[in-house]
């Protein structure tokens, strides 16, 4: 077996939630959606976000009864931007979005750096910007 790319996640919200779930992925985080109009049609389960046009993994959006917010069992789902740490932040700011915490490696080899922010059900989503070459 040779795995090459995860290819979607699947999150359970609220079925009050979904205007709230798009104003934070597509609004806020700039992914675009797929078959919200079917979803809110009733003929899917579930609607889609993609990061791009092009892109592997996207994230699947699962309007459930009977929701819990995440727990112990997902720590957090990470998204790599094509954007810099301050274009990052100032969305975030703009979008009234509470950073949770910040990491910066930028000090060492294989410098990274991430902001880390809570979707409105409570799912941790790290954003990072693409290091750069």
């Amino acid at each position: 077996m040779r795995p090459k790319v995860i290819d979607h996640i699947n999150l359970h919200v609220p079925v009050s939630g979904v205007d709230r779930a798009v104003e934070f992925y597509r609004d806020t985080l700039g992914f675009e959606t797929a078959n919200l109009d079917a979803y809110r049609a009733g003929d899917r389960s579930l609607f889609t976000f993609r990061p791009g046009a092009g892109t592997g993994c996207v994230v699947h959006v699962m309007p459930i009864e009977e929701f819990e917010p995440p727990g112990r069992n997902l720590n957090h789902v990470a998204v790599l931007l094509d954007d810099s740490l301050e274009e990052v932040e100032r969305a975030i700011a703009d979008a009234d979005v509470e950073v949770v915490r910040r990491r910066d490696r930028s000090d060492r080899p294989g410098a990274d750096v991430a902001i880390y922010v809570r979707d409105p059900f409570g799912y941790t989503v790290e954003l990072r910007p693409e290091p750069e070459p």
